[in-house]
């Protein structure tokens, strides 16, 4: 049996106002405190280049960003890079055989209540990577739209909840097992030029043991709306 124990969300320093949203939110679908864990994200504003935030990357234990020096990303997108596999591998060497976590974003919701989310894992003995937030990069505007409009391209049902493999892209909201966490972490280490969102798309047309999707993906989770951290002097400061 698949344990779903806590929640870890990514988020940046200078940004305690999505912190304190997200942990608000996550009590409020019932997830205790002690399930609930931040993880510092890297911030590319710490770093006077490119090469030099590649360089603590590879201090760290990440020996691909030396490829990532030279490369088509700026110093925010490095550091999200990093800041990911810094989070995998946290997850890998933190959960434990049949355990679980769901890993989001701070931009993220969950529209479910936190005990819900365990029982459609449950059964999925073999959990590698359930992909929570999808959606096809060529219709991204329309993030909000019902399935209908996202038909998958794997459907073969494994609960009353899952599909058996991933439904285009996305990474905002994800369910890793330890061995999913490193899988993820292998496929940075072979192409780390692919953000995870694009990482889980190029395999979404093969199924692979252990790696599902949901059925319904808008009914659980979503993006925060944007309103709620307007800050003063915006057009939206009064909102």
């Amino acid at each position: 049996m698949m344990n779903l124990i806590s929640t870890w969300y990514l988020n940046l320093t200078r940004r305690p106002d999505k912190a304190t949203y997200t942990k608000a939110m996550l009590t409020g679908v019932d997830c205790l405190l002690e399930q609930i864990h931040r993880i510092d994200a890297h911030d590319g504003a710490d770093y006077e280049n490119t090469a030099l935030l590649c360089d603590a990357a590879i201090a760290e234990g990440f020996p691909w960003f030396e490829k990532l020096r030279d490369c088509w990303m700026g110093k925010g997108n490095v550091a999200t890079m990093w800041s990911w596999c810094k989070s995998l591998r946290l997850l890998s060497q933190c959960l434990q055989e049949e355990e679980c976590a769901i890993f989001m974003l701070d931009d993220q919701t969950l529209r479910q209540p936190f005990w819900k989310f365990g029982e459609a894992v449950s059964d999925l003995d073999d959990l590698k990577i359930l992909q929570v937030s999808q959606w096809l990069p060529h219709e991204k505007d329309e993030a909000w739209s019902p399935l209908e409009k996202f038909p998958p391209c794997n459907d073969e049902p494994v609960n009353d909840f899952c599909y058996k493999g991933f439904n285009g892209a996305g990474d905002a909201v994800t369910i890793f097992s330890a061995e999913g966490a490193a899988l993820m972490l292998d496929w940075f280490a072979e192409d780390p030029y692919q953000f995870p969102e694009i990482q889980i798309y190029l395999r979404s047309k093969t199924v692979f043991d252990g790696c599902y999707s949901f059925q319904e993906p808008h009914l659980w989770s979503g993006f925060v709306d944007d309103r709620i951290f307007a800050k003063k002097g915006t057009d939206r400061e009064n909102l």
